[in-house]
């Protein structure tokens, strides 16, 4: 999304070879604001390298810039096992065989006070005979089984997790999931931040508990439920919806049945959905050597002009749409601004390796002539492959990017202060109001504010051009648009209006597509509880309220969401640090809080905002969702590591994880974030060579050079697991 240091709960390169010029650096960020809730999607700033030249294959790193998708501090969350990882025996310097995760304890040092959680994994008990329900011994997890009988319906036995042992072998040295814990961790960092969730370390075994996220063999997690005093709140506590518009509309190929689900020609279609950005916009270094602090508008594909010494790497669109189909993927949420339906913009066109001020970084073989050819070859590809388009508009304008969080956005952003982000766009502006203003930026320099004028008006018209395209291009792969990415800035009531007038815009020229209609952020109440403050986009609980008058056979509430890999908020922290209540993002990490993944909390707060819909028939599509898995010890800018030094286990893999499990109990269906690599806090399911700190010249690349699969297999098994349950 998006896209990228991403936002939540506060109101939320290449290197300098012989000629030396400014690299690219994309950093999609979700900033935050304290008081508006999560900044939403992934933000992509873009050091973009104006690469070297031809002859050296390199592009110049523009002096240190965030380069390829280096939250620069801006990342807020604590996730990677220390770089280190349980194949190769030890997870942080400890070893998961031996008794402990996490260099002899889990999460911290100690399994909480010597128990599981506080003496309880999650609800069930760690010692008092059971292990969720089946027994630890007598019952056991190898040649017995955990939760009654087995360990999520795939049982440890035989002392195997997955090609490792559990229990009559080692977490380590059998290792999880085909050799290693899955990335270097135990439940995607560390048994449940601090807890095995419902089984114990146990003398190096997980025993009850699973590895993997809480799961053992990609199987849901049983025991990764809601519990005690959070239970009857999430399950029982959300009125129910008097819809205002329960009609049929008039019949069309993509629509919502009475269950919710998604049918394509009146046939029920599952959703593998990823996020594939860079049309929207990317924000380049103000000192570039060339197309400096621009916006470039252009879809990444791995093969820019500076790779291999000028000859690029030989990939292309059709590749790689044929990559991703391979791997599962029958639908992409492709994000687009004002600026790339408009084929002379020059953000969207000019080859950057002529140094003459154009913005695109592509290999000239694959370069679009502009923006808006780039979108349409980009559906016009899906389509020959038979992958669903989502399109996206991402913001008021390709230079305010993620921030927007309305029609006629304006400064002051919610990064402005962002510890160690490089990229702030104080300069500009979406409303009219701002013409001829001056600003005076963070480095003292004072300027002329940059208005892209942008408002309802030209917003419906916007949406109108996309649901013509499928007519215009001869596709029929368009599901639908998503109106307007993260619109945190809004009331329900005013963001509820505009949702309807968006529908009347985009049915009044196409009737097959659907409307998909994010949340918002704390403008309005959302939901019964305020100790889970929402991301940007995230709150649908104004629905409530005020419904939305739209069909609902035509309507997909998209909310976004999340972990501390795009920010770290308030209901992450740890409750046995009292003077870290209430605190979120650098608050929190000036304070070295701790970071806990509890799933009572997490399921409490996705219930209220947006899941009790899904419970009452409504048709919920998660727009957002993924991180950095290594967060924050690699993949990490410098300013964010010293921040979060401290964090030892990769608690947004324990995050991304607990969230999946969530969607299968619900049927909830969600686009990740991102297929690509460029976020800057997030990074993608594709694997790039590019670290922020040790490999900025290969800001760009995709696959890390090992020659095994350019994938992550951390992500491959996350999204796998969620798509096999979710169909």
């Amino acid at each position: 999304m998006g896209i990228r240091f991403k936002k939540i709960g506060l109101s939320t390169s290449i290197a300098l070879i012989s000629l030396a010029l400014s690299a690219c650096d994309v950093s999609i960020d979700r900033g935050t604001d304290s008081a508006n809730g999560s900044n939403g999607g992934p933000v992509t700033d873009t050091d973009n390298t104006d690469g070297g030249n031809a002859s050296d294959g390199s592009g110049s790193d523009n002096g240190g810039s965030d380069n390829g998708g280096s939250d620069n501090g801006g990342s807020n969350n604590g996730g990677s096992d220390n770089g280190g990882s349980d194949n190769g025996g030890s997870d942080n310097g400890g070893s998961d065989n031996g008794g402990s995760d996490n260099g002899g304890s889990d999460n911290g040092g100690s399994d909480n006070g010597g128990s599981d959680n506080g003496g309880s994994d999650n609800g069930g008990s760690d010692n008092g005979g059971s292990d969720n329900g089946g027994s630890d011994n007598g019952g056991s997890d190898n040649g017995g089984s955990d939760n009654g009988g087995s360990d999520n319906g795939g049982s440890d036995n035989g002392g195997s997790d997955n090609g490792g042992s559990d229990n009559g072998g080692s977490d380590n040295g059998g290792s999880d999931n085909g050799g290693s814990d899955n990335g270097g961790s135990d439940n995607g960092g560390s048994d449940n931040g601090g807890s095995d969730n419902g089984g114990s370390d146990n003398g190096g075994s997980d025993n009850g508990g699973s590895d993997n996220g809480g799961s053992d063999n990609g199987d849901k997690d049983p025991n990764d439920t809601v519990s005690g005093d959070y239970a009857s709140e999430w399950e029982d506590n959300y009125p129910v919806v008097t819809p205002v518009n329960n009609s049929t509309s008039l019949p069309g190929k993509f629509r919502v049945d009475q269950n919710g689900d998604i049918t394509e020609d009146g046939q029920v279609m599952p959703l593998r959905c990823g996020n594939w950005f860079g049309l929207e916009g990317q924000q380049e270094p103000k000192n570039g050597n060339n197309n400096a602090d621009g916006a470039s508008m252009e879809l990444y594909i791995g093969n820019m002009w500076w790779f291999n010494g000028g000859q690029g790497s030989g990939r292309s669109l059709d590749s790689d749409m044929q990559e991703i189909k391979a791997m599962g993927i029958n639908m992409v949420r492709l994000p687009v601004s004002p600026e790339t339906l408009n084929p002379t913009d020059p953000q969207g066109m000019g080859d950057a390796s002529q140094k003459n001020g154009g913005a695109l970084k592509n290999h000239p073989s694959v370069q679009q002539e502009n923006a808006l050819d780039g979108l349409q070859e980009f559906l016009v590809t899906a389509n020959k492959y038979d992958i669903k388009v989502l399109l996206d508009m991402h913001s008021c304008s390709s230079y305010v990017g993620w921030r927007a969080g309305r029609l006629d956005a304006a400064p002051p952003w919610t990064d402005a202060d962002r510890v160690g982000y490089e990229f702030t766009r104080e300069e500009w502006s979406c409303n009219t109001a701002d013409q001829g203003k001056q600003v005076t930026l963070k480095d003292g320099r004072t300027v002329t504010m940059n208005v892209r004028a942008y408002d309802e008006d030209k917003w419906l018209t916007d949406l109108q051009k996309l649901a013509q395209l499928p007519t215009e291009l001869n596709v029929d792969n368009v599901i639908g648009i998503d109106i307007f990415n993260e619109p945190w800035d809004y009331t329900w009531s005013e963001w509820s209006t505009l949702a309807e007038k968006a529908y009347g815009a985009i049915s009044s020229v196409n009737n097959d597509l659907l409307v998909f209609v994010e949340g918002i952020g704390t403008k309005s109440e959302f939901g019964p509880s305020e100790e889970f403050r929402p991301n940007w986009g995230e709150s649908l609980y104004g629905f409530v309220s005020d419904p939305l008058n739209i069909p609902k056979d035509r309507l997909v509430l998209a909310p976004h969401t999340y972990g501390p890999s795009v920010h770290v908020q308030a209901h992450f922290m740890d409750p046995a640090q009292p003077e870290c209540e209430g605190l979120e993002g650098d608050e929190a990490a000036a304070k070295d809080c701790n970071i806990v993944i509890d799933s009572n909390k997490m399921r409490k707060s996705w219930h209220q905002h947006f899941g009790f819909l899904r419970d009452q028939g409504y048709a919920v599509v998660v727009g957002e969702f993924g991180g950095n898995m290594d967060w924050p010890m690699s993949k990490s800018s410098q300013a964010t590591k010293d921040q979060w030094s401290h964090i030892k286990t990769n608690v947004d893999a324990q995050w991304q994880h607990k969230f999946v499990n969530y969607m299968m109990d619900n049927n909830i269906h969600a686009c990740y974030w991102s297929i690509n690599p460029e976020s800057a806090d997030t990074y993608g399911w594709i694997k790039t060579k590019y670290d922020p700190i040790t490999a900025k010249d290969q800001w760009g690349t995709w696959g890390d050079g090992s020659g095994g699969s350019i994938f992550d297999d951390r992500k491959t098994e996350l999204l796998h697991k969620f798509w096999q349950y979710n169909q």
